[in-house]
């Protein structure tokens, strides 16, 4: 931990923390209010947030007032992707997930959907720019227990999209594996409602979110899914209730404090949550009576930061050529 390390109450809340909270609230407790993380990078996010880059340079040039052609565009974007990637390890049977794969990947993403022909194009603003990299925070009515501001709800999505002429949220995903089973877990994903949201408030008048899924597959080959949620305002109203109540909860867990627990009791889930997914990456601390000091050698201090492309915050070597 860096030296004077206090934890706090998180300032910003994003649906990732939401989730790791409803799942098992001492989750949320070791990743937000401890900071702590597993020592090492995860390539799946650093994979992730490369592709992001890339496809937000990518698109920026091609519909912002450059014009550049795809070619051109996809040049231009090579560099930006090492620089987002930076020294992350790949680790054997994952060079799927490699700087390199990542650029085959954005290739065949454009392959199929070429910006000539794309169904679903980005906004452009009154400034001649496409409304791409979409980062937002907002207040919501809950207090912090520390500060007596208002704790914000904050995310960020790859662009607001024009799609048979309405207005949809649009947000790009890498994954392992796509199918009907990836396609329904979106139906009622708070994350995508929160982005519904969050447009509506800056004025887009958005339907709901396009999923756009990319595979990046061991055997080198790439796979491509768009599911299409549409988001009621019933929906939308029903999300912003459980918000509120989620991080009340939040609040609550903070202030039941004791000597035994000077930074709050955070219920545990002893259940699915602990296994669900590869595990749950504090479990080892669950299962000793001092994990305070098993994390001394096994978790590194990380600092989530939901308006960043890569939240994890790790920093990056920036390449000469991408500045």
């Amino acid at each position: 931990m860096p030296d004077g390390f206090v934890p706090q109450f998180p300032e910003v809340i994003d649906s990732t923390m939401r989730g790791d909270f409803c799942a098992c609230p001492h989750k949320f407790f070791e990743g937000y209010v401890m900071k702590r993380a597993l020592k090492g990078e995860s390539v799946h996010l650093t994979a992730g947030a490369a592709y992001a880059k890339g496809l937000e340079v990518i698109r920026t040039l091609i519909y912002g007032p450059e014009r550049l052609s795809l070619d051109d565009a996809l040049a231009e974007a090579i560099p930006h992707v090492f620089a987002e990637f930076g020294e992350c390890p790949v680790p054997a049977g994952y060079e799927h997930k490699s700087a390199v794969n990542v650029v085959r990947g954005l290739t065949a993403y454009f392959d199929r959907y070429n910006p000539e022909t794309d169904h679903v194009k980005p906004l452009i603003k009154k400034n001649g720019m496409p409304a791409v990299e979409f980062t937002f925070p907002f207040p919501t009515n809950i207090i912090h227990p520390q500060t007596g501001n208002p704790i914000l709800y904050a995310g960020r999505f790859d662009f607001i999209g024009v799609y048979n002429d309405s207005l949809w949220v649009v947000d790009d995903k890498t994954a392992s594996q796509l199918g009907d089973a990836w396609n329904r877990s979106w139906r009622l994903r708070a994350q995508l409602t929160g982005y519904t949201f969050a447009a509506q408030q800056y004025g887009f008048s958005a339907l709901g979110a396009i999923v756009r899924g990319t595979s990046l597959l061991k055997s080198g080959a790439f796979g491509f899914s768009e599911p299409i949620e549409y988001r009621s305002p019933w929906q939308v109203e029903r999300w912003w209730t459980q918000l509120h109540r989620d991080i009340g909860r939040m609040v609550a867990c903070w202030e039941d404090k004791s000597d035994e627990f000077p930074f709050g009791y955070w219920d545990y889930d002893l259940a699915d949550a602990c296994t669900s997914y590869g595990g749950c990456p504090f479990m080892s601390l669950c299962t000793v009576s001092n994990p305070d000091e098993w994390a001394k050698t096994d978790y590194e201090y990380r600092n989530w930061n939901p308006l960043d492309l890569n939240p994890i915050g790790k920093p990056k070597i920036v390449s000469t050529l991408a500045s």
